[in-house]
């Protein structure tokens, strides 16, 4: 068998073993025209090309239709090939804006701890005028037969009297008292919890018996707590001198007691010695009704932070004002019976929420768990059931400016609350310093007959009128905090919406947002450089 038939038959799709009578071809003259055909013992057909070929339509139209099935194939698989690219591509340039927007998000949250420091030190300075007036409110400083408009209007005049020493000391008054005070007790709490924390890393690491590490372990706990109290004592001669610089009774120059205030008591010139005496009596008396127990029952019960919320009592009753994000309907509310403060702090929280959602505030914290990269934008608005719930930034420079108006509720709410309190330390630290050695301004020696007593006196011991008039003296004094309150509010929201919109991708123009959230926006931005480049 030749090549040539062997082939063929494998063309044909016979055996090539099989045998078979040799089929005599046609005329070559007829087949320039048509293909020839023979038939074969089989009645078998065989056709050739013009060129002598021999050929099977059946064959040739079955690789016909392999090729565009083949065709098809690789057609489809490009069309795939270039979805998933396509794909891919949109996964990495989606990545790279996720990672982008992190970024800013991280960026944004580190501003806002610089503004939301620089609120906490613009507030205290700007409302250490208005808590020095109502503070001198409450001690009868001012007399009965002067309006309230002539008093302001007095002190504001005062202030432009001295050079820029005497003028910014009566605008802050008591202010660089305070500051070194706060700093000051800041350090030495912080040293001194650091020493007793490596004594208590020692104790444990030490061979001694389980049960003596912790008995020491938790004795040093006790003596940490004896520490703070007794850097308090140390530094209340501070605390007791811009108290009286705020009551108008010590000179606003100098603005720092001087070092002999400091001294123990059997020195001359310690403010020791006068700050533990209260009413005569018995010594112990005397030590319970003192300026010195009043200002450090108030710094345990009022100042001592444990966490960002409001401190206000917080070492008698286990509430504490939840943050502006916490869903309020989740909150807890205390019994009357088990814990009355807490009740009373729980009506205050309420006001505020109630404030905030009708101010339009509805933003709440997602109850389900999120990863550490979305803690940046945690907070959903609750919307009806069946539609997209929205996402919202929860970073400290998204929520300043409604994280002051609740402060500012907080902060009134819990200040009428105290005023009995803070009146009942005011007096008695004003009958103190009167009747101390130290130096006094003229309107505090002139106003010494006039002067409400700490105890057995006040407005309510000199009838009606008396009580009306310190009654609205006291709201005006803190419609003046609010409405000084307003004004910074005013300033810390458009500041923080200025910042936003102009490095930080705020408003619908968001560059991020468009692209992350709209694929019209996404197209219409061109490459993914130019995009990036955009972004930032």
């Amino acid at each position: 068998m030749g090549r040539r038939q062997y082939l063929e038959r494998l063309a044909l799709g016979r055996s090539a073993y099989q045998d078979e009578a040799e089929q005599p071809r046609r005329n070559a003259g007829s087949s320039n025209a048509n293909p020839s055909q023979e038939v074969t013992g089989h009645e078998y057909e065989q056709q050739y090309d013009p060129q002598g070929r021999p050929i099977n339509p059946s064959i040739e139209e079955f690789n016909a239709e392999q090729r565009k099935a083949q065709n098809a194939v690789l057609a489809l698989v490009g069309i795939v090939e270039k979805k998933e690219e396509i794909e891919q591509s949109s996964g990495l340039r989606y990545r790279a804006i996720q990672e982008a927007r992190r970024d800013l998000l991280r960026d944004e949250q580190d501003r806002g701890e610089v503004l939301e420091y620089a609120v906490y030190a613009a507030n205290f300075l700007f409302h250490l005028w208005p808590d020095a007036f109502i503070q001198r409110v409450q001690i009868g400083l001012y007399d009965s037969s002067r309006s309230v408009a002539e008093i302001l209007s007095t002190e504001w005049a005062e202030m432009y009297r001295g050079g820029m020493r005497w003028s910014l000391a009566k605008r802050f008054p008591g202010g660089m008292a305070s500051v070194v005070h706060a700093l000051t007790r800041v350090g030495l709490m912080v040293g001194a919890e650091y020493i007793v924390g490596e004594l208590q890393d020692w104790i444990m690491r030490s061979k001694l018996s389980r049960k003596t590490r912790e008995k020491l372990h938790k004795g040093l706990e006790h003596v940490l707590q004896g520490l703070i109290a007794g850097i308090c004592i140390i530094l209340m001669p501070l605390e007791y001198y811009a108290a009286a610089q705020r009551l108008g009774l010590a000179p606003a120059l100098p603005v720092l007691p001087g070092f002999r205030s400091f001294l123990p008591a059997k020195y001359a010139g310690s403010f020791h010695r006068q700050i533990w005496n209260g009413r005569p009596g018995s010594r112990f008396v005397g030590l319970i009704t003192s300026p010195g127990a009043f200002l450090f029952i108030y710094r345990m019960l009022f100042y001592d932070a444990t966490d960002s919320v409001f401190p206000v009592f917080h070492l008698i009753t286990g509430f504490k004002f939840p943050d502006v994000n916490d869903d309020p309907t989740k909150i807890a509310r205390p019994g009357f019976q088990r814990d009355p403060v807490g009740w009373v702090l729980y009506q205050c929280y309420s006001i505020r929420s109630k404030f905030l959602q009708h101010s339009g505030w509805s933003v709440v914290k997602r109850g389900e768990n999120r990863a550490l990269r979305d803690s940046d934008e945690a907070n959903i608005r609750p919307v009806s059931a069946g539609k997209v719930t929205p996402v919202h930034r929860s970073t400290i420079m998204a929520q300043l400016p409604v994280q002051f108006v609740a402060d500012a509720i907080d902060g009134v709410l819990c200040r009428i609350i105290n005023l009995p309190f803070e009146a009942l330390m005011m007096r008695t630290i004003a009958a103190n310093f009167l009747a101390s050695p130290n130096e006094k301004t003229v309107a505090g020696i002139m106003s010494t007959s006039r002067l409400y007593a700490p105890f057995g006196g006040g407005p309510v011991t000199r009838g009606g009128p008396g009580l009306g008039q310190y009654m609205s003296r006291i709201g005006l004094s803190l419609a003046l905090s609010l409405t000084l309150d307003v004004v910074i509010f005013h300033g810390i929201y458009n500041s923080v919406r200025r910042l936003g919109v102009r490095y930080f991708d705020w408003g619908r123009k968001g560059k991020i947002g468009q692209v992350i959230y709209s694929e019209e926006g996404f197209a219409a931005r061109g490459s993914q450089g130019d995009q990036l480049d955009q972004m930032h």
